[in-house]
């Protein structure tokens, strides 16, 4: 699980040559982490800033190698296993960890999120039937989206090779939730990748499972949904944040397939998450 414990973001502004050789002044906003401490976090920072200033002083002289080698560079300072956004390491403080395998964080609109790496968690916004799937539907098969997706987990549990699975499915106010366990799950390897496809899964959520090395599940309603201002940091919208956020769920359970899962992540995302109660979804 890649999250980052202390962190750093700055903008400083730098000298930069144009490809004509003349100077003008950018800003860079970084951000740069550590799972062990503020001052290897302040190291991490005081480096980028000192590999994009010496790049932006070479005044468009380079080759491809040294592109290469620049990218590479800051990859590895910031932290990321390739490029983007979703590629660095979670940037969020840590609420609650329940165990080195499952830690809740605050995500940047105030959410608590629960981070795992033992019990695999999806959010299905879309859910798009095959044409076989559409075909049977014309003569009684599952027509809604709900039942789509009870057809596709007793299919998966059917076969042989997964009689190990386990499934909960829980209605959000968006779409559809899946908690999955079961052996060889791990969030960058090849069984959930497939198991995440066969459920259509958002390959950006996707993407990140692997390079973060976890799966995440928002455990607390999202602001707006409550009538709250936007989060900025401050105690006092915290406070009134868990105040509010008793009078809604973030999902409904509808029902579970497979073996059953009773691991103490699935204990703490149905207590936060107010899945048994009936009360408005955000």
């Amino acid at each position: 699980m890649k999250i980052w414990r202390y962190w750093l973001t700055e903008t400083r502004t730098l000298r930069c040559m144009g490809e004509s050789g003349d100077p003008f002044e950018c800003d860079f906003r970084v951000t740069a982490g550590s799972r062990i401490s503020e001052h290897e976090a302040k190291e991490r920072l005081e480096a980028i800033f000192a590999e994009l200033a010496e790049w932006e002083s070479r005044c468009g002289k380079y080759d491809d190698e040294a592109v290469a080698e620049h990218r590479r560079r800051l990859r590895e300072l910031h932290g990321w296993f390739e490029d983007g956004e979703y590629a660095r390491p979670i940037c969020e403080p840590v609420v609650y960890e329940q165990d080195s395998l499952n830690v809740v964080t605050r995500n940047r609109y105030g959410a608590e999120v629960l981070n795992s790496e033992e019990t695999c968690f999806i959010d299905i916004d879309h859910v798009r039937r095959t044409f076989g799937e559409f075909w049977r539907s014309l003569f009684g098969g599952a027509r809604s989206q709900e039942d789509v997706l009870v057809a596709r987990m007793e299919a998966l549990l059917s076969q042989s090779e997964n009689a190990d699975l386990g499934f909960r499915l829980y209605k959000t106010a968006a779409g559809f939730r899946l908690a999955v366990e079961g052996r060889r799950l791990e969030p960058d390897g090849p069984r959930a990748r497939t198991l995440m496809g066969f459920f259509n899964v958002d390959s950006i959520y996707a993407n990140l499972c692997v390079s973060q090395k976890c799966y995440r599940a928002r455990l607390t309603p999202k602001p707006w949904r409550m009538k709250m201002k936007r989060y900025e940091g401050a105690d006092s919208w915290i406070k009134e944040y868990d105040r509010r956020r008793k009078d809604y769920a973030v999902c409904k359970f509808v029902c579970a397939k497979g073996r059953r899962l009773d691991s103490p992540a699935i204990a703490l995302h149905d207590e936060k998450t107010l899945c048994e109660l009936d009360l408005p979804l955000a």
